[in-house]
């Protein structure tokens, strides 16, 4: 039994459809026994739901978030009002992009270095 709730754990929309078949079909006459693993298979499938709209929400706030600021500095844009999490992301970026010069500024520098053939 354990086998067949990790098989539809890996697809929660087969585990509802399957609880809610096994519901219509059987009604009151499901084995006790059986009961507690129905639900958890259910409140599994309805969970991973839950959680997955979470995270698709707030992967797109974030992505929006980085491309205003992305917009933001690519217009000029200096922020006055003194908020500190923009402050933060935008000193965030300009460390990035320093690394990212330095690392390119390396990679040159080691491409120009003669070779000495001695």
């Amino acid at each position: 039994m354990q086998f067949l709730m990790f098989i539809l754990m890996l697809s929660p929309q087969a585990a509802i459809v399957l609880v809610v078949l096994i519901a219509v079909i059987f009604g009151d006459n499901v084995w006790h026994v059986w009961v507690p693993w129905l639900c958890g298979i259910f409140v599994g499938g309805i969970t991973h739901f839950f959680f997955t709209q979470t995270v698709q929400a707030l992967l797109y706030a974030s992505n929006t978030m980085f491309v205003a600021f992305a917009v933001d500095k690519a217009t000029g844009y200096v922020d006055t009002s003194g908020n500190k999490l923009y402050a933060q992301i935008a000193e965030q970026i300009s460390e990035q992009q320093q690394k990212q010069q330095e690392l390119a500024n390396g990679v040159v520098a080691i491409k120009n270095k003669k070779r000495c053939c001695c």
